[in-house]
């Protein structure tokens, strides 16, 4: 049966409405982006390797709206309209609400830093004048213990319905 675009992201098969995107393609979007820096090369040339950056930014931001999506049901447009491209923000959301766990002031300082390149666009756009950034670990750190977390909580069947 072919799937039938309505607006909003919401499918129709048939007369039953689907979402089109959901936690486990969000997490798999998620995954791939990681999975693209991994299997990177970064430009030695560069103190600043803006693609990965930019990969686990991204990788990092739907990790965190699918953590949202899983726990809470709610609408993917819904995630998107409130959080945007602010890791920060929904980082600092899954924080508060012990969805996942913080590893320190200096993993929130780098994702705030972080998070205001990403949602500029900084890291799409060269702007000269950068002189470091935070280290890229404190990104793939936080990421492994979403997927851990995110995989764990896909075994409790309370919480599948969000799936």
């Amino acid at each position: 049966m072919k799937i039938q675009n309505k607006k909003d992201g919401i499918g129709t098969i048939g007369d039953r409405e689907i979402e089109r995107t959901n936690a486990l393609t969000l997490i798999s979007d998620s995954k791939e982006y990681y999975d693209y820096y991994l299997r990177g090369k970064p430009d030695t040339r560069a103190d600043i390797n803006k693609v990965s950056y930019f990969l686990l930014m991204r990788s990092l931001e739907l990790s965190l709206k699918a953590m949202v999506k899983i726990r809470e049901g709610l609408p993917i447009n819904e995630i998107k309209n409130k959080y945007s491209h602010n890791v920060f923000r929904i980082y600092s959301y899954c924080v508060d609400k012990k969805y996942i766990k913080s590893d320190g002031k200096e993993e929130g300082l780098a994702i705030e830093i972080l998070s205001d390149f990403y949602k500029l666009k900084d890291f799409e756009y060269t702007k000269v004048g950068y002189k470091s950034l935070p280290k890229l670990f404190y990104i793939i750190n936080l990421l492994e213990r979403v997927y851990v977390e995110f995989n764990s909580i896909t075994q409790n069947t309370k919480l599948q319905k969000y799936l």
